[in-house]
Order: structure tokens, then C-alpha cells, then sequence
């Protein structure tokens, strides 16, 4: 069941936004964990993975990183759950795509100039 809100005892830094970024204190970890703060960011980003499997946050952190993040972080007492400094390794589709198409250009161009065909 989703909870239609927020529980009103989560920090501002523990909800989820399109940022991407959530940022527990570890000494703020505990009530995080256990007060139904990080059980609703899990559903909301099980609800987005459910609805849009390539979604990324505006730090380019998949709704796995996110979820990882929370649940490895909540298995840890009292350390810090945070993504703030989060760098992305991996390139969006349109990345992807975008070095083949350069590289078939460069090709096509090399192939013009000298006359290989």
C-alpha cells in the first residue's frame, strides 16, 4: 500500500526529489530507518520502477543507486545514507547512441577524402 504522503516525521534530506539526492546524517540514520521515512522512499521508487524502468534522477542516479543507497544504508547502523556525491559511471541511451553515429560519420567522411571507393 502507498502511503498518499510523506510521514511527517522525515527530514527534508531523507525525501526523495527529482534531484536524486537523499542525505541521512548518521547519526540520523536509526529514525530514518525505523520511522517509515525510508519504507516510503522504497515504495515511491518501486512505484517508478514499476512505471518507467529507465527513469534518472537529475544527478543521473538510476532508481536501483537510489534503492541500493537506502537499503544497504539502513543494513548498516548508523552510517550515513547519502548520494550526494553521486557520479554517474554509465552514459544515458542518447550517449550511447550518439558514439556510433559520430564514429559512421568519421568513417563516411575518411572514405570520401581518399577516394577509397
Amino acid at each position: 500500500m502507498l502511503r498518499p504522503s510523506v510521514p511527517s516525521q522525515c527530514s527534508a534530506k531523507g525525501q526523495l526529489t527529482f534531484s536524486g539526492i537523499v542525505d541521512v546524517a548518521a547519526n540520523e540514520s536509526r529514525e530514518y530507518c525505523t520511522s517509515g521515512c525510508s519504507a516510503h522512499a522504497l515504495e515511491v521508487l518501486k512505484c517508478i520502477y514499476l512505471c518507467k524502468r529507465d527513469f534518472w534522477f537529475h544527478n543521473n542516479a538510476t532508481v536501483h543507486v537510489l534503492m541500493t543507497t537506502i537499503i544497504e544504508g539502513c543494513e548498516k547502523n548508523n552510517s550515513a545514507i547519502s548520494t550526494a556525491d553521486y557520479k554517474s559511471g554509465g552514459m544515458k541511451v542518447f550517449q550511447k547512441m550518439y558514439v556510433p553515429f559520430v564514429a559512421s560519420l568519421s568513417t563516411l567522411a575518411f572514405i570520401a577524402t581518399s577516394n577509397i571507393m
